[in-house]
Order: C-alpha cells, then sequence, then structure tokens
C-alpha cells in the first residue's frame, strides 16, 4: 500500500477529488463500462429495480443457462463492488 498526497487519486473505476472540506467520489467511468460491457441491450431507466416482486420467487421459472449465469454473477458483484467501494472511501472520509 502506498500512501497518496494530492487533490485528485484514480482508484480502479473510480476518481476521488478532494479540496478542503469536499471530498467528490465519482464513479461514472466503471459504471458506464458496465453498462457496454453488458452482453444484452440495456434499455430504459429505474431509479431502483425495486418492486412487490424483488423478492418473490418464481418456482416455473426456466433455469438460466451456463452462459446467463455467468454474466448473471458478474455483474452483480461488480455493482456490489462499486457500492462497496463508495462505501470504504465514505467510511475512510468519516473516519478521518
Amino acid at each position: 500500500m502506498k500512501a497518496k498526497r494530492g487533490t485528485k487519486h484514480n482508484n480502479p473505476g473510480t476518481l476521488v477529488y478532494t479540496t478542503p472540506g469536499i471530498l467528490k467520489i465519482d464513479m461514472t467511468e466503471y459504471v458506464e463500462s458496465m453498462v457496454e460491457e453488458f452482453p444484452q441491450q440495456v434499455q430504459g431507466r429505474n431509479a431502483t429495480p425495486w418492486t412487490e416482486n424483488l423478492f418473490k420467487v418464481d418456482a416455473s421459472s426456466k433455469q438460466l443457462g451456463q452462459e446467463r449465469k455467468e454474466n448473471f454473477h458478474t455483474f452483480v458483484m461488480k455493482g456490489i463492488s462499486c457500492a462497496n467501494e463508495e462505501e470504504q472511501i465514505s467510511s475512510k472520509r468519516l473516519h478521518f
């Protein structure tokens, strides 16, 4: 691990900008790359995937094939990584 000083830091997929009293976190490039890499066309916009059906399981649903399973897990993990990165940076700021 290496200590850095300055007002702009480039973590993988995350830009962190600092000015006295202000911390800005920019993950735009990371999220845009996720959209570009996604194997299907991404259409529309939603503020959240939450609906009343989010945690309901349809036992009669067709199982995903191996490729779609791998894509699903890859992009879920990228999303979790994105959320964790922001949380870690925010918690470091709060602890500092």
